[in-house]
């Protein structure tokens, strides 16, 4: 469900349902990744963040690129838009490629720019 309410746009449902999950399997780091998203796009910066972490201290190898690999999307522009939900809130690469690349990508998006997408952390 939440995944749904997620490709609908429709965060606020999607992170009710991502919180229910987590009750049940709070280990789950593609949960966390999807929380982080939605709260990325809701501007809900700490949420974001916790979640991000949460992730990796589930999978510290945790990787969109990983991701994409064994779960390929038939539209690729829905894994860019769950990486950009973690990007706006400044989590998704600010820790490899370092914050500038983070906020330079930041600033091309709000200018309606497409910047290159780190898709490691």
């Amino acid at each position: 469900m939440a995944q749904a309410h997620y490709a609908l746009g429709d965060y606020e449902q999607a992170v009710a349902h991502l919180k229910e999950r987590l009750l049940h399997n709070p280990s789950s780091d593609v949960t966390h990744v999807l929380l982080a998203a939605c709260c990325g796009h809701l501007g809900r910066l700490e949420e974001a963040h916790a979640a991000w972490r949460a992730a990796l201290r589930a999978n510290p190898a945790y990787s969109f690129e990983h991701r994409r690999k064994i779960l390929p999307y038939r539209y690729p522009a829905d894994l860019d838009r769950m990486v950009a939900g973690p990007r706006a809130a400044g989590v998704v690469g600010a820790r490899r490629q370092g914050r500038r690349q983070a906020e330079d990508w930041l600033s091309a998006s709000r200018e309606g720019r497409r910047a290159a997408l780190p898709t490691r952390v």
